[in-house]
């Protein structure tokens, strides 16, 4: 059997970039909402609206981005980098999939976006020891 051809660096380099550029305009822009939302100018109903329009486009392109490159070799560091920036991008979508939900009214499992939101929290952990790693 003929061994998957590694992506080019700078198809991951992108990626990896994109990650960065995701990750950073995201997090402003979600922290800008809660901000927003405790001074009461935006709704729940608006703050979910936002997370599904604005905040979880971008990670679902960079999640399908992601999927699409080859894995880097499974003996190399990148490999390892590669996996929990994956579980970090997923338990993200899921995260702010969940956190939309419950507050346009879709459910009322609290519980639920917690656990996800903490999941996503510790995936991001993992990402960024692997990373500390592969220096």
């Amino acid at each position: 059997m003929a061994a998957l051809p590694t992506p080019a660096p700078s198809a991951i380099a992108q990626a990896y970039q994109e990650f960065d550029r995701v990750q950073a305009t995201s997090a402003a822009a979600f922290n800008a909402m809660v901000g927003q939302a405790k001074a009461g100018t935006l709704t729940d109903a608006e703050f979910g609206d936002r997370l599904e329009k604005e905040l979880l486009p971008p990670w679902l392109a960079l999640r399908d981005r992601l999927q699409a490159l080859p894995p880097p070799p499974a003996n190399s560091k990148l490999h390892t980098v590669h996996v929990r920036l994956m579980l970090y991008v997923n338990a993200r979508v899921s995260a702010w999939t969940a956190l939309a939900d419950l507050a346009g009214g879709r459910t009322t499992d609290t519980e639920l976006s917690k656990d996800l939101g903490a999941q996503a929290e510790e995936a991001y952990r993992q990402l960024t020891l692997a990373l500390g790693a592969a220096d």
